[in-house]
């Protein structure tokens, strides 16, 4: 099956986005229940401002750190994508969107995701990482549909 180059662009912002989607609320609620658990990390924050200003910023720092994630690596990988794009015939494959070293790159994330399962992460630090990751490829999804609009306006 072929689509034009807008069209896998665009699919490929909705993939980010719906992981993104999935990893945000995902690490809100691991940093809410660490908050009863006195979880390794936030608890230090607790103390000295309370539960919820502490949760507030540990969660404001995830978000900044996803912002500049997704700022200065993620928009590489989005340029990156339409740049292999555009040396592809139009429709492409869907096959064609992805390279192989990227597909490997999504599994060993996932890998990483799985595994802070059985590595015992503190549940405040995996609440942190998911939704760092999370605003990440939130902010990468747009820029996936950014370049989207801008290639059909070209």
């Amino acid at each position: 099956m072929r689509f034009s180059h807008t069209n896998l662009l665009i699919l490929s912002g909705l993939i980010w986005l719906g992981v993104g989607c999935m990893l945000f609320p995902k690490g809100l609620e691991f940093v809410f229940s660490s908050l009863e658990q006195s979880a390794l990390y936030i608890s230090v924050l607790t103390g000295f401002l309370g539960k919820n200003i502490a949760a507030g910023i540990w969660i404001l720092l995830a978000l900044v750190l996803g912002y500049y994630k997704g700022k200065f690596v993620l928009s590489k990988t989005v340029l990156r994508a339409a740049r292999n794009l555009e040396s592809l015939a139009n429709p492409a494959k869907v096959g064609d969107l992805f390279s192989r070293n990227y597909l490997i790159l999504i599994a060993v994330m996932m890998g990483i995701g799985m595994g802070m399962n059985f590595l015992g992460v503190p549940i405040d630090m995996r609440g942190f990482i998911d939704i760092a990751v999370g605003a990440a490829l939130i902010y990468g999804s747009i820029l996936y549909f950014r370049t989207a609009r801008a290639l059909s306006q070209a």
